[in-house]
């Protein structure tokens, strides 16, 4: 486990299908008023995206993204965490 990494927008992989837009605006607009602080973006072995892929999306151009990264390609991590109490699952709305 790495922490108080930092990588480049674009060495970051998503892996969520779909991004809420709306929520990327309000995140920006968070950072631009510096009412928001961002979490670092969890990510795997292989760069990919476990947890702030809307974080990732609002950060498109910043220089350079703090990262927590874990020592497991993605599938590994998944496999891990699946199923453990403490993983909160949330649809692309997060109202429903």
């Amino acid at each position: 486990f790495k922490s108080d990494s930092y990588k480049r927008y674009d060495e970051l992989l998503p892996v969520q299908n779909e991004i809420n837009y709306d929520k990327v605006k309000s995140i920006q607009a968070s950072l631009s008023n510096k009412e928001y602080k961002l979490d670092p973006i969890l990510i795997s072995e292989d760069n990919k995206i476990v947890d702030g892929n809307h974080r990732w999306a609002a950060q498109k151009d910043s220089e350079k993204i703090s990262v927590n990264q874990v020592g497991l390609n993605f599938d590994e991590l998944y496999d891990f965490l699946h199923n453990k109490p403490y993983v909160l699952r949330r649809k692309i709305d997060e109202s429903k």
